[in-house]
């Protein structure tokens, strides 16, 4: 059975129902594949344009050599049948028929959030996943995105950070993580038991073409979507759009009136698309979930840290304010400030700046 949906699904072009019949036709998919004609194919309806690309794409597929490099790479196929099979993404219009994935999916993930965004962020969509993204976790929401430069590495990197569970949603192959610079997080996503997963048979290349297809997955794996920042024509406010044709919650997180990067974000929720986001506690009441956060305790082991976490205010600072602020070296605030944030009680945002996480 595995054998011959795999070869089905490196051809990637048939739909459900096409399946269903040429099954039935031939008595299993295997036969199908190894024994239609042209002649034959047509003769049963289905398009010569369709008979063109699958007999053109059977000639040039070595099935022995790609189920090799697939099962090299430990990867598992799931058909739009079995059992386990995300239920969530069953219910979409478009559900993808085969899913390549390594790691674990699940039929019934725990409250899945798609969380997406710019991939020129700023200072303060980096500081809002920072402060949200934890309290996500500590409830146990699965964070879902596109595995894609900017908003969308820094939520399933804050997501992994916290122990949680993630899935990343590719536009390509599994075998060609993209960007280059996000490998390293797609290895550290399965080590947390998470999972990354595409529609596209392995080789696939980053496409643009293949991304709005990748974006129907993500927002359709999910419950609802969380767009972190978006100018007005993006492929954040793209699966946004998918999220509400698809009966999802849309949450946005509320932005800069004078920012491009808000734009988007702040037209959805001018329009009444999106529910604002401030903290945590939006989605979770949308969601129905015990908005009590756990406060995490704290544990400061020198005078030294307390003085510098205390300095931190509830928005981020530079590092000389807080040196002006504290009477201790610039060299001893900086090395309490690393400290700190291995604690995980604060986060360096780059450019000197830091906030509490706790």
């Amino acid at each position: 059975m595995r054998e011959e949906l795999f070869l089905w699904a490196n051809l990637d072009f048939l739909t459900l129902e096409r399946i269903s019949f040429l099954r039935k036709h031939f008595g299993n998919l295997k036969n199908a594949y190894q024994k239609a004609t042209e002649d034959e194919l047509i003769r049963l309806g289905i398009n010569p344009k369709t008979v063109d690309t699958f007999l053109c794409r059977k000639e040039q597929f070595d099935i022995d050599a790609a189920y090799k490099v697939f099962e090299k790479l430990g990867a598992k196929l799931m058909f739009i049948e079995d059992d386990d099979y995300p239920s969530l993404l069953r219910e979409i219009a478009s559900p993808p028929i085969f899913l390549f994935y390594k790691g674990e999916l699940k039929k019934e993930e725990s409250c899945p959030l798609a969380v997406v965004g710019s991939r020129l962020y700023s200072a303060y969509g980096k500081e809002a996943l920072g402060r949200i993204i934890p309290d996500l976790v500590r409830k146990d929401i699965t964070i879902i995105s596109g595995l894609a430069r900017g908003i969308d590495a820094i939520a399933h990197r804050e997501c992994v950070d916290q122990n949680g569970r993630t899935i990343g949603v590719l536009g390509s192959g599994i075998d060609n993580v993209w960007p280059n610079e996000n490998r390293r997080l797609a290895e550290r996503i399965l080590e947390n038991d998470g999972a990354i997963v595409s529609e596209f048979p392995l080789g696939t290349l980053p496409f643009a073409y293949n991304f709005p297809r990748r974006n129907r997955i993500v927002s359709g794996m999910s419950k609802g979507v969380f767009v972190i920042e978006a100018r007005k024509k993006s492929g954040s406010l793209i699966t946004a759009q998918m999220a509400i044709e698809q009966n999802r919650d849309v949450f946005a997180l509320c932005g800069n009136a004078f920012a491009a990067n808000s734009e988007g974000v702040n037209t959805l929720i001018k329009k009444g698309e999106a529910k604002l986001v401030m903290q945590a506690q939006d989605i979770f009441e949308e969601f129905g979930i015990d908005d009590k956060v756990e406060p995490r305790s704290l544990i400061l082991s020198s005078q030294e840290e307390k003085k510098v976490f205390d300095a931190l205010s509830e928005e981020s600072m530079y590092l000389d304010q807080i040196i002006e602020k504290i009477d201790i070296s610039a060299a001893l605030v900086s090395s309490t400030l690393i400290m700190l944030e291995m604690k995980g009680y604060v986060r360096n945002l780059g450019m000197g700046r830091w906030a509490r996480v706790v």
